[in-house]
């Protein structure tokens, strides 16, 4: 491909935040013991304990950063004059072209549980589909973010299922149900992207297919 784009993705993968896990709760034990040996205390040391995860934590995240510059997930999006393709370590996984007409399909939903962003934050999502093949990409987006980047709300909110639908509700349950087919498609397929590069391949992607 010519002028070709490439956007990284899944910056923090799953070998990343295991390891960084792991440096945190050792840096934790060693922090731990180095406060207690200098503050003595004849109880639970709880200065030793708090700042222990206190210097873990700046330390993990320094070093975090660093990791994340150098342990790449091995995978990435290439953006042409008019095609995209999926990499994964430098062999082709998925190519889309212009030929391919594939349908692109956005959405969005609300995580209503804390897991590592904020409660109320969005999972924005794009995919594109062409005989069950996929190229699935999401970001994870506060609301406010959010706003900025889709305010005529093209990403469609994917609601709960509902068994109950009516004659004059059958077009967006079909919708639906198909939206739903593609967020089981991100689940487990999907690449993630910072919110800048997601927007910068939204634009992308409109750009190469016309939406």
């Amino acid at each position: 491909m010519q002028d070709t784009l490439e956007f990284p993705v899944d910056i923090e993968h799953d070998g990343l935040r295991l390891i960084v896990m792991v440096i945190f709760i050792v840096l934790s034990i060693i922090s731990s013991g180095v406060i207690s040996a200098i503050v003595s205390a004849n109880t639970i040391n709880l200065i030793a304990l708090l700042g222990g995860v206190a210097v873990a934590a700046g330390l993990t995240y320094l070093i975090e950063q660093q990791l994340k510059q150098r342990w790449k997930s091995g995978r990435k999006i290439l953006v042409g004059d008019d095609e995209i393709q999926l990499q994964r370590r430098q062999e082709t996984a998925t190519t889309m072209t212009i030929e391919d007409e594939p349908f692109v399909l956005k959405w969005r939903f609300k995580i209503n549980k804390r897991t590592r962003v904020p409660k109320g934050w969005y999972v924005v999502a794009t995919v594109l589909e062409k005989d069950d093949e996929y190229i699935a990409v999401y970001t994870l987006m506060s609301p406010e973010a959010y706003k900025q980047f889709d305010p005529d709300t093209v990403f469609s909110m994917l609601q709960k299922p509902d068994k109950k639908v009516g004659s004059d509700s059958l077009r967006l349950a079909g919708e639906q149900r198909r939206l739903h087919k593609m967020e089981s498609v991100r689940w487990h397929e999907g690449v993630e992207m910072t919110n800048e590069h997601f927007m910068a391949y939204v634009q992308q992607v409109d750009r190469v297919f016309g939406r």
